[in-house]
């Protein structure tokens, strides 16, 4: 049988392993792991300087300690997106509207996509789920408009236009786009002069909009 082993070398075994001990405590209490809402701010804050990778990153950890939380899958799903891996992003945007129904920037996002793959009827059902949930969102009604079109529904593109055109202070770029649109939509339809008076009230908006005078000057 070996020797035992000397008292000198268990007293310093215990002082090596006392001082591991003390600087695992020390290092807890001084260190402490990342929270939820640090990981948030390294991750938005990331994610606007363009550093998408780091992003993500921050996101995922934040999703392990917070898994049902629709912001955090929402926001995986804009750095997906921003990454160019739409179907991760789908996947995370479905993942938001499972955990929280009532927001409809999920539903907007997807349709951007589904129009980027020119699958017109699938954005045109996001889009219209989107202004169920917010009346007032005008940037989907103003895509819905131009997904309308697309699909040559053009009564329904004039109806979602007219309505839009409705709402108190549009920004006036704003607005030009949509009477754009709604212009459009009647000259797909032959209706000149509604056509005509859409670009008339653009030009009072803007009287050196080029697209407007060309228009006007070719359906006199």
């Amino acid at each position: 049988m070996g020797k035992p082993p000397s008292k000198t070398l268990i007293i310093i075994t215990i002082i090596v392993l006392l001082l591991g001990s003390a600087w695992n405590i020390g290092s807890r209490l001084f260190f402490p792991r990342a929270t939820l809402q640090s990981l948030l701010q390294h991750g938005i804050r990331a994610y606007r300087t363009g550093a998408i990778d780091q992003a993500l990153a921050h996101f995922q950890d934040a999703s392990q300690k917070a898994p049902n939380d629709a912001s955090i899958h929402y926001m995986q799903a804009q750095s997906y997106e921003a990454m160019g891996r739409e179907d991760d992003a789908i996947e995370h945007y479905r993942k938001t509207i499972e955990l929280d129904a009532r927001l409809s920037a999920p539903h907007y996002n997807l349709a951007v996509i589904y129009n980027r793959r020119k699958d017109y009827p699938a954005a045109e059902t996001e889009l219209r789920r989107a202004i169920l949930i917010q009346p007032g969102f005008l940037g989907a009604s103003l895509m819905l408009g131009g997904i309308l079109h697309e699909q040559e529904k053009y009564e329904d593109a004039v109806t979602v236009l007219k309505k839009l055109l409705t709402a108190r202070n549009l920004d006036r770029s704003f607005e030009i786009k949509a009477r754009h649109m709604l212009a459009k939509a009647y000259l797909a339809q032959d209706e000149t002069q509604q056509a005509r008076a859409q670009w008339e009230k653009i030009l009072r908006l803007d009287f050196t909009n080029q697209e407007a005078i060309d228009q006007l000057a070719k359906t006199r």
